[in-house]
């Protein structure tokens, strides 16, 4: 992945240096496997292209751990290959979700190796991700207010936009700016938030008696290329204040 990803490999087999520069895993035979182990894939990194330049006069047997057998989604034979013997180019499609990918890649060919191999995502823009918040209030008998910074991130580091999609029950909420507050709550969704600091001012209906888990909203972020992530809950909850004694003993 763009040489960012760590790639390990384990079993038999040595470097072989063509001696122009170039050089291949190979010294294999029939029955060896060979351990490829790719870290640091992003998580949303699930839709993925291998291409598989492999040597010998047979197809190479490529199996994701915990997956099964890959089938190649195109073979392209070459009837001599760079180094002399049999050569395919294979390119492989699947679905992985883990941030490790492990293969086995074995072979049934007296003799063979592994040129080259290229890990891709088939996803040109990952949807951004809104955090589930929560955030702790004291119940404020007066109507007290309390401000709430969403979150959000995206793997491309664009701008994101916020929008609350749903508006909580037990109370309202605000929009504001990193200096003042708009004196009208929201009333429709959704809404954006504005920048830069995403804010919103929660109002907790001051006649309420519960405490708890007072009140949720939803929220979404939305990247540069119109990708929605999924929503979030900010969960809000309220506790009694604590009450000093007007006259102690």
């Amino acid at each position: 992945r763009d040489g960012k990803s760590d790639v390990l490999f384990s079993g038999p087999g040595s470097i072989v240096d063509t001696g122009d520069s170039e050089s291949y895993l190979g010294g294999l035979v029939a029955g060896d496997e060979v351990l490829i182990t790719i870290g640091d894939l992003p998580a949303t990194a699930n839709n993925l292209t291998l291409e598989f330049k492999g040597i010998g006069d047979e197809l190479p047997k490529v199996t994701v751990l915990g997956e099964g057998v890959l089938s190649p989604a195109i073979v392209t034979p070459v009837t001599k290959g760079p180094y002399g013997s049999g050569y395919n180019e294979l390119t492989y499609t699947f679905t992985y979700a883990l941030e490790q990918l492990k293969l086995k890649v074995s072979s049934v060919a007296s003799s063979w190796g592994i040129d080259s191999m290229m890990l891709s995502s088939l996803v040109f823009n990952y949807a951004p991700v809104a955090e589930d918040l929560q955030v702790h209030m004291v119940k404020d008998p007066s109507g007290g207010d309390n401000t709430v910074e969403l979150r959000g991130h995206d793997d491309e580091c664009g701008d994101l936009t916020y929008e609350v999609t749903s508006l909580p029950s037990e109370g309202l909420l605000y929009l504001c700016t990193c200096e003042s507050i708009w004196t009208t709550p929201i009333t429709t969704v959704p809404m954006t938030v504005p920048g830069p600091c995403h804010r919103l001012v929660y109002e907790p209906q001051a006649n309420s008696a519960a405490e708890g888990k007072f009140d949720t909203f939803l929220y979404t972020v939305t990247d540069p290329d119109g990708a929605v992530s999924e929503p979030a809950t900010v969960s809000l909850f309220v506790s009694e204040p604590n009450m000093a004694c007007a006259n102690p003993p």
